[in-house]
């Protein structure tokens, strides 16, 4: 580094101010050709440049300063996709939202939730929650029923959006009020059950509430 600290404070005459500190007096700069050129400093070999030299001094924190930790926004798009052996390839989509358990007490019944923007997707005809599902990509929303308990909805794909489209058809839903706390909405496509019994499920999952719709493959 003393190299390079050498280069750095080595003044280049050519740019240097011409005037005479002691009288004042502004002088002429001389010619070019009579100029003295300025003798550097080699420097040792691999030397490291001025610039690369800076570039690192800035990289390198103060031994005091304080490093703010990265801090990610609870609400992101997440996907999962099941694909099964000679069968189709499915995927649910949605964003983690928080739910509002005051709002969803006080809601009443026939009210709906978009499930965070939540899509299911499918490669071949698959049967959900009692409902033929074609290939394709479907929304899929909660309505509250009359009896205060939820049940899932499909529809046709749709924007961000809690209004439930005339096609929509209700699936076959088991509610669970009292589940495992989950803060942000989770959704995914689960299998219970061993191997020689598997069912599989799409499962909405939200604070202690969960609603699930049973899979059957082949439509």
């Amino acid at each position: 580094m003393g190299a390079v600290q050498s280069l750095r404070g080595t003044l280049d005459p050519l740019n240097a101010p011409w005037s005479s500190a002691a009288t004042g007096n502004k002088l002429s700069p001389p010619h070019r050709s009579a100029r003295a050129r300025p003798i550097l400093p080699t420097p040792p070999e691999n030397a490291m440049s001025p610039l690369i030299a800076s570039l690192l001094l800035l990289a390198i924190p103060a031994p005091d300063a304080a490093v703010d930790p990265i801090v990610w926004h609870p609400h992101f798009n997440r996907t999962v996709e099941v694909k099964i052996r000679n069968g189709p390839t499915m995927k649910v989509s949605h964003i983690t939202v928080t739910f509002n358990k005051e709002g969803f007490e006080k809601m009443k019944p026939g009210g709906a939730w978009h499930l965070g923007n939540t899509h299911f997707e499918t490669s071949e005809k698959v049967t959900v929650g009692g409902q033929t599902v074609a290939a394709g990509k479907h929304s899929i929303k909660g309505r509250k029923k009359q009896d205060g308990t939820w049940e899932l909805v499909i529809g046709k794909a749709s924007r961000f959006s809690s209004r439930i489209s005339d096609d929509a058809k209700s699936l076959k839903t088991e509610f669970v009020k009292k589940a495992s706390m989950m803060e942000h909405l989770n959704v995914d496509i689960h299998p219970t059950g061993e191997k020689s019994s598997t069912t599989m499920w799409l499962v909405v999952h939200f604070n202690t509430y969960i609603c699930r719709s049973k899979i059957d493959i082949g439509g």
